[in-house]
């Protein structure tokens, strides 16, 4: 699963070859699970040229450390430290996090373009 997320990101934003490992060291210091639907990995320090998310819906949830897992948000700092990009995505991330009608909403969403709907209504 992991896997795919990386190489559909790369098809987009040419990632740099540690940026996997970064992701799993990260997850080494601690989990990156939030409640039971959740989990936010990210790379141990900025390693991307852009910041970005990827924001991933899972049919089946899967088992992340202790949790069952249904939305993985990949995040990516830029080493640009761009304070717009940055400040946009933890906006994003803090939105998707708090609300649980829109955890469901994502769960539930048959398209891309629904879920950026279900995430453009609530920021």
């Amino acid at each position: 699963m992991f896997k795919k997320i990386i190489h559909n990101i790369n098809q987009i934003e040419s990632l740099p070859d540690q940026f996997e490992e970064m992701i799993f060291k990260r997850e080494e210091l601690g989990s990156t699970e939030f409640g039971n639907v959740i989990a936010l990995p990210h790379p141990l320090y900025p390693i991307t040229s852009h910041s970005f998310i990827s924001i991933s819906i899972l049919k089946k949830a899967i088992i992340w450390n202790n949790h069952k897992i249904r939305i993985v948000i990949l995040m990516s700092v830029s080493h640009q430290q761009n304070i717009i990009e940055i400040d946009d995505i933890y906006h994003i991330i803090s939105t998707i996090l708090s609300h649980k009608v829109l955890q469901n909403q994502l769960i539930h969403a048959s398209s891309y373009e629904e879920v950026l709907s279900c995430i453009k209504v609530q920021l």
